[in-house]
């Protein structure tokens, strides 16, 4: 198993592998007072305030940075890569506090989140928060793995916790609006002759110095007329063009395009996933006011192997069928025997499934809801010679629910309910058995997950299936029984792989 390291760190420079014994000690006091803070007081971001991520730079940076975007918790809202672009087209390369507040300001965010990747021996990511009306930074963090794989997975786990406690020491306030510098200020408009921007009235009557109707004014009457518009640029700041007034720099262009087409939505759901492992199932049949002593049959337990699969083809589409899909699954046993009457004889068994059908998937973070519909065959056959042998094929359309949440740390639950319409059971409604013979089914799973990186998770499930029969007998019957009962109980180990 691959090592899965990382190390935090709040306002510090230093990047060794290993902390001194008073390091951690002073790190666990910072976030124990920080969390006291915070619990008792502190301001914390409100709902739909805005965080700014700026281009990642490193190997890997593009992959790593989208990581991050879909770890801001969901009561944060990430500010659009394009006002984001256009901010660092303004601003430049930021060097110091004043130019992050600059970005900040263009962005219309409270707090900027940067971050750098270092590949020199082991991977580390550092992750840098800052106050967006200061520029000061507020924290950070880094995570390390001992490769590339190794360190997206260590981020995708563990980045929303420290986010959300990085974002929660910045106070609740408007947007940064208000110039707090002269070198990072927004350049003038360009004169009407190089520009399509038409100037407003009032600022053309401020350059010539004149009133609008082209009365001259005295100066105070300028001056406050000119700290007048000034306010009303700043509140209709949100409702004009968000073109940029020039090309990034160069070495930025090729970054802040791509922040322009960043996503803003969570961990996309994958397009196509297989899951396959090792299954362990038994089987118990009964009958039920048996009449004519039938004898029942149990599978105390045997190995076999199991396998799922689900297709959306239009999953990174934006259209309604992006939630359409396919699942289909398949089961069998290993060297199974079954116990028969008086558990003295042993009889080799052999029972496979399969099922297929459509599925809607509805996602709604942490949840995804998925329904479908399947057509599926179970059959289960004895090497036996008696006279009513437990061999059954069942044919059922199964419309099923399932229900996944992430609870957080790569850990994650399922739970599944399906309905089994039992449409035929084989041999066993033969005219000389049980030709009126009618059953239905249920079937539930539970499963836990834990995810090592976005494309690989371990999942551990149990679940239950049961046939219920009524054989409709009536006088003159060859047997005469009056139902049975046939479930069977499995759990599987499954490793799973994803393409988003």
């Amino acid at each position: 198993m691959p090592n899965r390291r990382y190390e935090t760190s709040s306002l510090s420079d230093s990047g060794s592998r290993e902390a001194s014994a008073s390091s951690h000690l002073a790190r666990t006091v910072t976030l124990v007072v920080s969390a006291f803070l915070l619990l008792t007081g502190a301001p914390a971001l409100a709902a739909g305030t805005r965080v700014a991520v700026l281009p990642f730079f490193g190997p890997g940076a593009s992959e790593i940075e989208q990581r991050i975007v879909n770890a801001v918790p969901a009561q944060f809202e990430v500010a659009p890569g394009s006002r984001v672009a256009q901010a660092l087209a303004r601003v430049g390369p930021p060097d110091a506090p004043a130019a992050y507040a600059a970005i900040a300001r263009g962005a219309r965010a409270h707090a900027i989140v940067e971050g750098r990747v270092f590949a020199n021996g082991n991977w580390r990511l550092r992750l840098n928060v800052r106050n967006g009306a200061s520029g000061v930074s507020v924290g950070v963090v880094e995570f390390r793995g001992s490769n590339r794989k190794e360190l997206e997975g260590n981020v995708w786990r563990l980045s929303a916790s420290w986010l959300k406690n990085l974002l929660g020491r910045i106070p609740v306030g408007a947007p940064p609006l208000a110039r707090q510098s002269a070198r990072y200020a927004e350049p003038p408009e360009a004169a009407p002759e190089a520009s399509p921007r038409v100037p407003r009235p009032s600022e053309t009557a401020r350059r010539a110095g004149d009133d609008e109707d082209g009365t001259k004014s005295d100066p105070e009457s300028s001056r406050k007329r000119s700290n007048r518009d000034e306010r009303d640029e700043a509140a209709s700041a949100d409702e004009e063009d968000d073109s940029a007034d020039g090309e990034p720099p160069p070495n930025l262009k090729a970054k802040a395009e791509r922040s322009a087409t960043r996503g803003l939505a969570k961990l996309a759901p994958p397009i196509w996933e297989v899951s396959a492992g090792p299954r362990i199932m038994s089987r118990a049949l009964v009958f039920t006011d048996n009449v004519s002593g039938l004898p029942g049959y149990s599978l105390p337990g045997t190995v076999g192997i199991f396998g799922e699969g689900s297709f959306f083809p239009a999953a990174r589409s934006t259209t309604p069928m992006r939630y359409i899909g396919f699942n289909g699954a398949w089961e069998t046993t290993i060297g199974a025997k079954t116990l028969g009457r008086g558990r003295e004889r042993s009889h080799a068994t052999e029972s496979r499934s399969y099922r297929v059908g459509p599925r809607v998937r509805i996602p709604t973070a942490p949840f995804v809801v998925t329904l479908g519909a399947d057509y599926g065959e179970h059959r289960f056959k004895l090497d036996i010679t008696e006279v009513i042998a437990p061999n059954v094929e069942y044919s059922v359309l199964r419309p099923n629910v399932e229900f996944r949440v992430d609870v957080g740390s790569g850990l994650s639950l399922g739970l599944t309910a399906a309905y089994l319409n039992v449409m035929s059971v084989g041999g066993l409604g033969d005219d000389n058995r049980f030709p009126r013979i009618s059953a239905y089914g249920a079937e539930g799973g539970a499963q836990v997950g834990y995810a090592f990186d976005p494309d690989f998770e371990v999942r551990l499930g149990a679940d239950v299936r049961h046939y219920a029969h009524n054989m409709h007998v009536r006088p003159g019957d060859p047997l005469i029984v009056g139902g049975a009962v046939d479930d069977y109980f499995g759990a599987s180990l499954l490793i799973t792989y994803r393409v988003r």
